[in-house]
């Protein structure tokens, strides 16, 4: 006994792909904003951990915040102790070893401008000068830090952030720490950006890591694209 076959017409099997396209139109980017959430959670993981590293070290060190100066970088100088590595003098001293997810945040999309080293995603809260002895971040690039006993509000005073630049690479002296005004500089960078809303994530010295928009680290006192004063701010380790 003979049985037909019905096949699609071109209609029909028009109107499955174009419900299809539909579908996917509205899906690709659920898709792709919960994998971004993914990515944020895991920068934000790793920021927790440094935070513990950090304070660690601190711990180690008078209870002094980590800081750099050429050529040992803060990521070095957790490297040789405490973060798993064990980096030998030699190593701290030189080239970037390899690849360590710890401090690379999925985030991140820009490209090293070192075929030698790979990317470092985050930097320090330097601090700036307002008065000859008052230095409103934690850190530099020179080697000063200030105890964190000094700090007023650890929940409110950030310690280190996202901060994604070519010239931002592991075990590098450049871009090791970072001042809130040098981020007007990549205002238009939208590989800088990677949330919207001019977001960022921000460790706490009390290792809380917040999503703030730039505006928000400085507390509504004053607009941060207008002014490079951190007074009060949540670059502001004095408050």
């Amino acid at each position: 006994m003979n049985r037909k076959t019905k096949s699609f017409s071109l209609i029909e099997l028009l109107v499955v792909i174009a419900i299809i396209g539909i579908l996917a139109s509205f899906i690709l980017p659920a898709l792709s904003k919960a994998r971004k959430t993914s990515q944020s959670s895991v920068c934000k993981s790793n920021q927790r951990q440094l935070g513990s590293l950090l304070f660690m070290y601190s711990s180690d060190n008078d209870m002094y915040f980590i800081a750099s100066n050429d050529p040992n970088a803060w990521d070095d100088r957790l490297g040789s102790d405490y973060d798993g590595r064990q980096l030998t003098e030699d190593e701290v001293n030189g080239a970037a070893i390899g690849e360590f997810a710890l401090y690379e945040c999925p985030l991140n999309d820009n490209q090293s401008s070192n075929a030698n080293r790979t990317n470092r995603s985050y930097s320090l809260n330097q601090g700036i000068k307002v008065l000859p002895n008052n230095k409103l971040g934690l850190t530099s690039g020179s080697g000063w830090s200030v105890p964190l006993e000094n700090v007023g509000q650890s929940s409110d005073t950030i310690a280190l952030f996202d901060y994604h630049h070519t010239e931002n690479t592991k075990g590098a002296w450049a871009r090791v720490a970072i001042r809130a005004e040098d981020l007007k500089d990549v205002i238009d960078d939208s590989n800088y950006w990677n949330h919207q809303g001019y977001k960022l994530n921000y460790l706490m010295v009390d290792s809380s890591v917040k999503t703030l928009s730039f505006a928000q680290t400085y507390n509504g006192l004053r607009n941060p694209w207008d002014t490079g004063d951190e007074t009060g701010t949540k670059w502001d380790h004095t408050k």
